[in-house]
């Protein structure tokens, strides 16, 4: 389960994040050459790490888990399929074909393929599109253009570094789980349930919204510049932007802590019956539902960051990054020594948390002098934090007469609490959240009229 998924991830993060970042930044013919390299890069990280996880590292009872080293080698080879398509996902989010996201390696590599040679083939498209025919869907020599460019390899060097690293943070206690074994099987089964479970508003809300914000920020922010040698339009619009986003991801986190955890039982419950709700699930879902705040503002506050910074600051982010992680590494194993599986999650708000301190840092420094204010975003109104201390105060004290052992009617009327607590939360936003409903409301409409021309 976390193996797995551990493999992939470690797989993905040694030559994809890297690419992106970079012809994110720069989208030229000649930097295509360098989306190419993913595909030999994945084929020896697939082949190294699939060896350390069939020959070195703890081989599940075959009774239990059997033919464990074909499927180490079907997710690698999934991986490495997955690479295929990676050209053309990244050209499309460069070039705002946001929409051509579409999941599942062999479908989507089709799909990729097969729109962008309907593209070229139009005769009004972009002349300064990356690709002009069929034949630069695939690696060839540029001609006027250097062989090697020092500036992107560097960039890219340096992202790839990062990559690594983010990797050891972000799924570092699948790493701890698995190489030190510090929970038994069903223990993991367990967090690996509650943390698909989690990890859902994460994946489906807030990554699309740090994926659009570090597409928006890396092509209206000069890489490498201070505030005063980026224009003034652009800094305005990222300003607000960065604003509200963080605006935006602070209530949803807000609004998960505070129901989460008067629901966390019932949900599990509901979801898998007395084996998740009778032990420790309840608890680790509740501190789930604080991780994922911590989740949501560290990574709309990192795409600003690495949006921005040149490449010496990446690399001094980098040795930071070493830094984070030792601390990460010791502070699992220390936490869940004292407190089982919450001790990951605690491990995890402390790594985000610094993480989070830096960028804070680092946006403060950015707008030193001036007169933006966008991490004012992180901070809901005072009316907003009354209403969600009210439903917590509310919604606890529903979850002690009403749930969960009196049976479906008391189970309905916690229910219909938290809808209605939820309720006035929502209205209290609409009334107390002016800018940022305007700004919801002139996106729609920009949308809407996008749609209609």
């Amino acid at each position: 389960m976390a193996g797995s998924e551990l493999l992939v991830g470690a797989a993905k993060a040694a030559g994809y994040n890297m690419f992106l970042q970079v012809c994110i930044t720069d989208v030229q013919k000649f930097s295509m050459k360098y989306i190419y390299f993913r595909f030999p890069v994945s084929i020896l990280c697939c082949g190294i790490i699939g060896c350390v996880w069939i020959f070195l590292l703890e081989t599940p009872d075959p009774e239990v888990i059997p033919n464990y080293n074909l499927g180490v080698a079907s997710f690698a080879i999934s991986t490495i399929i997955n690479t295929l398509a990676r050209p053309h996902f990244i050209v499309g989010q460069a070039h705002l074909f946001v929409k051509l996201r579409v999941l599942y390696a062999l479908v989507y590599t089709g799909l990729y393929y097969g729109f962008f040679y309907y593209y070229v083939k139009q005769p009004k498209k972009n002349d300064d599109f990356v690709f002009q025919e069929p034949r630069d869907f695939f690696p060839k020599p540029v001609k006027d253009k250097e062989a090697v460019d020092e500036r992107l390899l560097g960039l890219a060097w340096s992202f790839s570094k990062q990559s690594v690293l983010k990797q050891l943070l972000t799924e570092g206690e699948k790493y701890v789980m698995t190489v030190f074994g510090v929970l038994g099987f069903g223990d993991q089964g367990v967090y690996d349930v509650i943390n698909n479970l989690g990890s859902m508003v994460p994946r489906f809300v807030f990554l699309p919204i740090e994926e659009s914000g570090r597409l928006f920020f890396s092509q209206s922010l000069l890489r490498g510049h201070d505030l005063n040698q980026q224009s003034e339009e652009s800094i305005d619009i990222a300003s607000k932007l960065l604003q509200h986003l963080l605006k935006i991801v602070s209530l949803i986190g807000s609004i998960i802590i505070v129901f989460g955890f008067s629901y966390s039982y019932l949900a599990l419950d509901i979801y898998g019956g007395s084996v998740l709700s009778s032990g420790s699930g309840p608890l680790l879902l509740r501190w789930y539902c604080l991780y994922v705040l911590v989740i949501a503002v560290n990574g709309t506050t990192e795409c600003f960051f690495f949006s921005v910074m040149s490449k010496n600051e990446i690399d001094r982010y980098n040795r930071k990054m070493l830094v984070f992680s030792a601390v990460f590494l010791v502070s699992s194993l220390f936490l869940t020594r004292h407190f089982g599986s919450v001790g990951f999650i605690l491990a995890n708000c402390l790594n985000m948390g610094t993480r989070i301190a830096h960028s804070i840092y680092f946006i403060s420094t950015f707008y030193k002098g001036s007169n933006y204010r966008p991490l004012r975003g992180l901070v809901p109104s005072p009316l907003v934090v009354t209403s969600l201390v009210i439903s917590f105060i509310v919604t606890s004290i529903s979850e002690m007469f009403f749930c969960c052992s009196y049976g479906a009617v008391y189970r309905l009327l916690h229910i219909a609490v938290g809808g209605l607590c939820l309720l006035v939360v929502l209205v209290t936003i609409f009334v107390s959240e002016k800018d940022l409903i305007n700004f919801v409301k002139e996106q729609y409409n920009s949308r809407h009229k996008a749609k209609a021309e």
